[in-house]
């Protein structure tokens, strides 16, 4: 029985570090394109 929460507790743990990390993917990729914009915007000038 504890051991089958500890297990339980464990999954939620990697769960919430996936979702975390695709986050700070996700807002990592945003800032990339941001700045390839504004360089592109900055050779045009």
């Amino acid at each position: 029985r504890l051991r089958l929460k500890i297990r339980l507790a464990q999954l939620q743990i990697e769960a919430e570090e996936r979702a975390q990390e695709r986050k700070l993917k996700a807002e990592l990729e945003m800032r990339r394109q941001e700045l390839q914009t504004n360089a592109n915007t900055a050779v045009r000038i």
